[in-house]
């Protein structure tokens, strides 16, 4: 995870930014070079969205979905990195609730 979700009020923060622009999210691994290209291959399609469609997109979001709220983002990515562990019950829950919501 990037510094700023490690400050107290960081997840509020990002929340109410992410309530008031439509952001891509993709789900943050720990591996630096996973991570940045997941982030510019998202910055990528935001732009050509941008430009194409009437939707504004604003930057891609790293998330944590143990952490975070996966509402406020209309697609999420998630790189799947050979070698990690299982995520935790918690992100595999939040993740299920997501996906039922994001369905209909």
């Amino acid at each position: 995870m990037d510094r700023a979700r490690a400050q107290p009020g960081a997840a509020l923060d990002q929340d109410m930014k992410a309530a008031l622009e439509t952001h891509l999210g993709y789900v943050a691994t720990g591996d630096a070079e996973v991570d940045e290209t997941s982030r510019l291959g998202l910055s990528t399609l935001a732009k050509v969205l941008d430009r194409r469609t009437s939707a504004a997109v604003a930057e891609p979001v790293a998330l944590d979905p143990a952490r975070d709220e996966l509402a406020f983002y209309p697609l999420i990515y998630w790189p799947i990195v050979g070698g990690r562990p299982q995520p935790p019950s918690l992100a595999v829950a939040r993740i299920t609730a997501y996906m039922k919501t994001a369905a209909r």
